[in-house]
């Protein structure tokens, strides 16, 4: 139990981490930026403004946040298979990330605290960078060895 808990602190307090931390405020900015512009639309109800601009903002951060966790978080350059486990890591995590965004929405829409549904993203994403996190692990050092043993 000691050995699996020093391995989860040096995963989690290591530099890459950080910088996956950094990368992941700039996406969630990225993914609050277009998910409210899309929730602000006038004519729809707001159950479909919430999922459909929570899965297009996702779209647009998930590209942006491969791009950069490969070229800082991992220091590789982007590549079709990298990119394809990403975008299947990344389908999985929009599932996930719809069903919570759902879940929050209607909380805060229970409790009459409308003023906060521009921040609803933000718990999904507090709950689904770790794992994420733990998934480009095992995708970009498995890429590295794949292209170092190629070579």
């Amino acid at each position: 139990m000691m050995n699996f808990l020093r391995k989860l602190f040096k995963t989690f307090f290591s530099k890459t981490f950080i910088i996956f931390c950094i990368i992941g405020v700039l996406n969630t900015l990225v993914h609050l930026g277009v998910y409210n512009a899309v929730i602000n639309i006038p004519g729809f109800t707001q159950e479909l403004l919430v999922v459909s601009g929570n899965t297009l903002a996702f779209i647009v951060a998930s590209i942006f946040s491969y791009w950069a966790n490969a070229t800082f978080t991992y220091r590789q350059k982007v590549g079709k298979v990298s990119f394809f486990l990403s975008a299947l890591t990344f389908v999985a995590r929009l599932v996930l990330s719809d069903i919570l965004i759902w879940i929050f929405n209607w909380i805060i829409m229970k409790e009459g605290w409308d003023f906060m549904l521009p921040w609803a993203p933000i718990p999904a994403t507090m709950i689904l960078i770790p794992l994420q996190f733990l998934v480009f692990n095992r995708i970009f050092k498995a890429h590295s060895i794949q292209t170092n043993t190629q070579e």
